[in-house]
């Protein structure tokens, strides 16, 4: 009956670990196609159905806006970077380098489940500030563009910055210049716990069906 229980018990533990907030989504894959390609120009909204999860993390509803975009960019696009990982919870973004018309545009997204802290990578000759809202406005994070700073860095340089935890993070991102952007979250305490608590339970198992052997 105890050993019944015991397994019962390590069961439920593994699906709250798999299913805390990952989401049926598939993994974040360096390379894969987010937006475009797709020609970008001042004030054309980009909406991509893209859906990826990394660890915990599901990251999805982006949408790219052209903001200062004088002529039309053809084959833009905006990709997961070299820097993603599925474990390590970084966000790698390249993207199409529009330096050339003198131009930036918006990137925005989710985060499921939210983050307690952030930390921004720009490459070099990239510009990119950021907001992280948890609760949209109008659909979006960005009323008042940019109202509420808390990401900003430029030409390699990096900055990190605590976040209040919400269930949801609500990202967008200005960026301007070279053609890539890294992005590290921390997971909110309850994810690091079910994962570890998962993890005890799964060796506790395991030691158990040695010393029955």
């Amino acid at each position: 009956m105890k050993n019944s229980f015991t397994g019962r018990f390590l069961f439920v533990v593994v699906l709250l670990v798999a299913f805390s907030g990952i989401g049926f989504a598939a993994a974040c894959v360096p390379g894969s196609l987010i937006v475009g390609p797709a020609t970008l120009s001042g004030g054309t909204i980009l909406t991509s159905t893209f859906s990826c999860t990394e660890g915990a993390y599901t990251f999805s509803n982006f949408e790219v806006l052209g903001n200062t975009v004088p002529t039309p960019v053809p084959d833009f696009s905006v990709s997961t970077g070299p820097s993603t990982s599925a474990s390590a919870y970084l966000l790698g973004l390249g993207y199409t380098d529009i330096t050339g018309t003198g131009a930036d545009f918006f990137l925005e997204y989710t985060i499921t489940p939210g983050v307690v802290s952030a930390s921004l990578s720009a490459g070099p000759g990239v510009f990119v500030a950021e907001l992280l809202c948890g609760t949209p406005t109008s659909g979006t994070c960005s009323t008042g563009i940019l109202n509420t700073t808390v990401l900003a860095t430029s030409n390699g340089g990096s900055v990190s910055s605590n976040v209040i935890l919400a269930g949801t993070d609500y990202v967008f991102k200005d960026i301007a210049g070279g053609s890539n952007v890294v992005q590290d979250f921390v997971p909110e305490p309850v994810t690091f716990s079910l994962m570890g608590f998962g993890l005890l339970a799964l060796g506790f198992a395991g030691r158990k069906r040695i010393r029955k052997d």
